[in-house]
């Protein structure tokens, strides 16, 4: 180990350690040596210095402590310029590093103060924190420390005035979450390339960093990480000058070490070792590996020449991208383009495939197996043609779909080049498999369906795609087929067993799965013996859940993989849901989840699966934000896999429309219903679907356009999963399709004529809809014909009708009728026309009806019915002038016996102070948006519930109603404010320049969900966005016609309802927030960020805000 001068030597010893220099200097070198005398003379200088400096004169009698290794006493409490010194942050052997609130009554500011030690100053020179500071000067990068200021103390003792990070050393770092390994390698890669950016700018600007160590790393609480103490760095541009470096042994170069000059390769070489500290926990793959190697090598030469080239490898890793100087080979760069293109889910079928038959062919070594082997090789020729044909760099490339690329590998299957039709029939049987394994049902048919022959082969691959299709009787043609002329296997009793149960719902097939165990125990993959034994829970959770509550507390074997675990969670989440036991089907819920997410890819259909799977428990418990979270979890998946999964992905759609129409949010509704509508083809599911979507245009009053869809949806005859024709939903679909097209001709002002009615009526064939048909004949003007229809027509004498005759009667004048049907409306029950729980309005075929609004009646989120002449005085807390605080949970109280009913929903009014302005008139209270924040309490008289619940923030501006299930209800004293939070609505309080349009907001991103209670940020170009600080609101209203990006449309921001969110940010690109700022839930949320220069511009469509907690 050679040194080119005693000051580097000195630098390798107190680094190496400190308090032991003299002893290794005589280890490392001969007292003949030239370098041992001047190397002992800065030594002893440096023990001289630490007892004396120009620290006394700042600290008196203390300051020989302050420089002694034991660090007994500290600066804090002391201070420096305007900066108190609050505590110490850290400290190493060159200086000290303290935090510094300021003080002077200016402005409030933390900051990192930063003070040389003596010893170390006065070996290298008055400059070195100057030094320090004009690298940092020279550098803008928003991943490195920032400076603000150079000063010395009243004693002449230098510091350095920077920014305060508040976070945590890399080595002490939390950057994702521990339970999804995807995740955490993200996040490591995500921080090590913004490192990367970070080391280039320093280079660019000729400066080497030279002590890249995890402790020189802060990450913040939004994993961006800065890098810190240049001390020790210097110039490209001058690499002669002589520089004080204390290098890491563990992450310096050899070169370094061997005290040599700090070059670029340098850098590179530290970062590689951070890099390899980051996942030196983590089974690394072969590419990770060569990254490090390659970073770490001992030559400078083979190390990545600059960070733009290490940055290249790290988003390579991170993209699932080939490292052209990794591998060369075909099929490597295959291999990469499977994991990474959305053809991900063939990979799951195709590759495995591959790859046991290239295993076969190995072992094909006995001449009694040639013509399998020669079978083999053809398999191997044919995956390699369809490889070639489809490479990802084939001339005139493109993206290419799953079902292009399996329907152009059936071609091929079906040229010359394969002479043998067993290997084919096997071949197309599993390209037809993947898509059906991919949603792809009818593609799968048309496929299986082009081998010539009639035997047994493919007959297995046409009895599953039948039973998916739910053709119960082709799927035993095809399975009687393949007995016929094949032994059975586990794969064909498997099927055989779950095609008769879809037939006949009989629980005997257990001991049909009990014989299959038994028989096929040697030959069942571990996964078949999964899906058997998902099969039997999901037969007992129909037919006898109480069976399978013993076993919910048995554990799950500790080998079990985690995708396994997690679908046996989800499943003990469902029994104990309906065992009645919310708090443990919650918390099973939650565990499946974490498992879930853990097993499988952010992108993997099967993880949509378990996501839809856990709709019912989320539903059984009455969970409607776990409902609304589960969706969009689904949805984000599906849509991440386009155009595969179409069907999922409608199904999708639907629910979501149902839960949004469901809740009154029609604006949601409205879109979700049009991307299913989108999807779908012609058939009898479009014509509900557009009848649904019809509905929810009608609903947000577009009457044109709900016109539009009506006239377009052909009713077609309905059929139920046994193919039979459902005659009484056909007949609601042709009612509520002419329902909506006459009213929307009336909200159009076109003529409707009296036989327009008596046809709507006609429609009605089971008297269920005698209240709509009253409602439509008063909007129409025949008051007369809505009295008559609604006093002849009594099949089902509901509240409803009692209240629409009620209606007509007001508006024919005669008031005194009208209070008669109100008052014999008052002992009917209120009609819960979706029944009780979230579970009955998901299936895809329940239809979300019109709300027609009433002179005495209003549907609420939840079908809650508000009647007008049940309201009570009831509500005794909150009172007005009360101020509820969030985290303090309140005690809403409210007289049981006058809101009767067995349970009470509790809602907020978000619009108080700008819309209602007097509570005594029912048609004000309508006008109104009432959100829910409790569903369904027991009548008990009070519950306590945080007022975080109430998404709710400012002072007197808000309001309750409590509504029994009979239709009581009551509202709050006055108004009552909420406090602890940061939004305020009072509207947009900036002005706003068209000319001054940006697009400058990177997040939210559309449809992106942001979870209440879960740190969450805002991000904008901050470049784009000029100016010092930012105003943040976000949207609370329709966000229909906003627009994004510079298609905003500034005329209707300025009609919308904006809540304040942030009246002065620091424009730094970036805002943290918990999503309860928002003050709302749902789908329709917008971003609008405006610069104090006037520099404007709003996010990508819309973005979700969920409560999971």
């Amino acid at each position: 180990m050679k040194f080119e001068n005693a000051l580097l030597f000195f630098q390798y010893l107190i680094g190496l350690d400190e308090a032991n220099m003299r002893e290794n200097l005589s280890q490392l070198c001969s007292k003949e040596d030239p370098l041992f005398g001047e190397t002992l003379a800065l030594i002893n200088a440096h023990y001289a210095n630490k007892k004396q400096s120009g620290f006394t004169q700042l600290v008196g009698a203390q300051a020989d402590l302050l420089c002694d290794d034991n660090h007994a006493k500290s600066l804090e409490g002391k201070q420096v310029g305007p900066y108190l010194l609050k505590q110490k942050l850290g400290e190493g052997g060159m200086g000290a590093v303290y935090l510094g609130q300021r003080n002077d009554g200016l402005i409030e500011q933390k900051v990192a103060v930063k003070f040389v030690f003596a010893s170390i100053a006065d070996l290298a020179g008055d400059n070195f924190i100057q030094k320090e500071a004009q690298h940092l000067a020279n550098l803008n990068h928003p991943n490195i420390a920032k400076i603000y200021t150079v000063d010395v103390t009243e004693e002449d003792v230098p510091y350095l005035v920077m920014e305060y990070i508040d976070g945590a050393p890399l080595s002490e770092a939390t950057l994702a979450n521990k339970q999804n390994l995807s995740h955490i390698t993200n996040a490591y890669l995500s921080v090590l390339m913004k490192l990367c950016s970070a080391l280039f700018e320093a280079h660019q600007c000729g400066i080497i960093h030279a002590d890249i160590k995890p402790s020189n790393i802060i990450v913040d609480e939004h994993n961006q990480p800065k890098l810190l103490d240049f001390g020790i760095s210097h110039s490209l541009s001058h690499p002669d000058n002589q520089q004080l470096t204390a290098v890491s042994n563990d992450f310096a170069s050899p070169q370094q070490q061997s005290g040599n000059q700090a070059k670029v390769t340098d850098d590179i070489y530290a970062l590689g070792k951070v890099m390899a500290f980051m996942f030196q926990h983590h089974m690394l793959n072969a590419e990770f590996e060569a990254v490090i190697e390659k970073a770490t090598s001992a030559d400078p030469k083979d190390r990545f020449q600059s960070a733009e080239q290490f940055n290249d490898a790290l988003e390579c890793l991170f993209a699932n991208r080939p490292l052209k100087w990794f591998k060369s080979s075909k099929s490597y760069y295959y291999k990469k383009w499977f994991q990474r293109s959305p053809t991900t889910a063939i990979s799951a079928v195709i590759i495995p495939c591959v790859l046991a038959i290239g295993a076969a062919a190995l072992f094909m070594q006995n001449k009694s197996l040639i013509q399998e082997s020669r079978k083999t090789q053809q398999t191997l020729s044919f995956y390699d043609e369809l490889f070639l044909a489809h490479s990802p760099q084939s001339e005139g490339g493109g993206a290419l779909s799953a079902a292009d690329f399996i329907n152009h590998g059936v071609d091929i299957a079906f040229s010359t080049s394969l002479s043998d039709s067993e290997t084919r029939a096997s071949i197309v049987a599993t390209l037809s498999q993947t898509l059906l394994n991919l949603g792809y049902i009818e593609k799968a048919k048309y496929v299986i369906e082009r081998l010539d022959t009639d035997g047994a082969s493919g007959a297995l691959m046409q009895a599953k795609i039948a039973y998916y299709r739910g053709d119960l009787s082709s799927a035993t043609h095809w399975l009687t087929k393949y007995y016929n002329d094949l032994p059975s296997t586990f794969e064909s009793e498997f099927l055989n067993a779950r095609v008769d149960y879809a037939g006949t719902q009989r629980p005997q097939v257990l001991d049909t799965l009990a014989r299959l165990l038994n028989n096929f125990d040697k030959q069942m993959l571990p996964e078949d013996k999964f899906r058997l034994q998902k099969f039997q829970w999901e037969v007992l959770l129909k037919h006898a859940p109480a069976k399978l509550l013993d076993r919910v507390e048995q554990p799950l074997p500790a080998d079990m993989p985690a995708h396994q675990k997690a679908w046996f969670e989800g499943m003990k989440s469902l029994v104990l849901a309906k065992a009645g036991d919310r708090n443990g089907a919650a918390s099973r819920m939650k565990s499946s989840l974490a498992l879930g997410e853990q097993a499988y890819n952010a992108t993997n259909p099967e993880l949509a699966q378990l996501y839809g799977y856990l709709l019912e428990t989320a539903s059984l418990i009455d969970d409607p934000l776990l409902v609304e979270f589960l969706l969009s979890k689904q949805q984000s998946i599906y849509l991440a896999l386009a155009p595969l999964f179409e069907e999922q992905l409608i199904k999708v759609y639907e629910q979501q429309h149902n839960y949004y129409a469901y809740g009154k949010m029609y604006a949601q509704s409205v879109s979700f219903i049009e991307s299913a509508v989108a999807l779908c083809a012609q058939g009898p599911r479009c014509s509900r679907l557009k009848v649904k979507q019809a509905i929810a245009l009608y609903l947000v009053n577009d009457f044109t356009s709900a016109l539009s869809v009506i006239k377009s949806a052909e009713i077609k005859t309905l059929r139920n999963n046994d193919g039979v024709s459902d005659e009484n939903s056909t007949a609601s679909l042709s009612f509520f399709s002419s329902l909506v097209a006459v009213n929307s001709e009336i909200g159009l002002g076109l003529s409707v004529k009296q036989a327009d009615i008596y046809a709507l009526a006609a429609k009605d064939t089971l008297g269920e809809y005698t209240a709509y048909i009253i409602h439509t004949a008063l909007r129409a003007g025949f008051t007369d014909l809505a009295i008559e229809y609604g006093l002849t027509h009594t099949q089902n004498d509901d509240i409803e009708r009692h209240l629409a005759l009620a209606s007509a009667y007001a508006v024919k004048g005669e008031a005194l009728k009208a209070e008669e049907m109100l008052a014999t409306s008052t002992s009917l029950p209120i009609r819960k026309e979706y029944g009780e729980t979230l579970a009955s309005i998901l299936s895809p075929e329940v239809l979300i009806t019109p709300d027609f609004k009433t002179l005495h009646m209003m549907m609420l989120e939840g079908q809650n019915r508000v009647v007008s002449n049940r309201r009570v005085t009831g509500v005794t807390a909150p009172t007005h002038g009360d101020n509820l605080k969030m985290g303090t949970p309140f005690t809403f109280k409210w007289n049981k016996d006058a809101l009767k009913g067995e349970s009470i929903s509790l809602y907020i009014n978000h619009k108080l102070n700008f819309e209602a302005k007097a509570f005594d008139s029912f048609e004000n209270i309508q006008g109104l948006r009432w959100q829910m924040f409790a569903k369904q309490v027991p009548n008990t008289g009070e519950v306590e519930i945080d007022p975080f619940f109430l998404m709710a923030n400012g002072g007197q501006g808000f309001k309750v109603m409590m509504v029994s299930d009979e239709g009581y209800w009551s509202l709050s004293d006055g108004s009552f404010g909420v406090q602890n939070g940061t939004a305020i609505d009072n509207g947009i309080t900036h002005t706003i320049n068209p000319r001054l349009l940006v697009d400058a907001v990177s997040k939210p991103e559309a449809s992106e969900v942001y979870n209440v209670g879960e740190r969450n940020t805002i991000e904008w170009d901050n470049a784009a966005l000029k100016g010092d600080a930012v105003a943040i609101y976000v949207l609370h209203d329709n966000p229909i016609n906003i627009g994004s990006g510079r298609n905003a449309q500034m005329t209707t921001v300025l009609k919308r309802r904006w809540y304040l969110v942030a009246s002065r940010a620091p424009n730094i690109g970036n805002y943290g927030l918990d999503p309860a700022q928002f003050n709302g839930q749902g789908n329709a949320y917008k971003i609008l960020i405006i610069s104090d220069s006037g520099y404007w511009a709003v996010s990508d469509e819309r973005f979700t805000v969920v409560n999971p907690h």
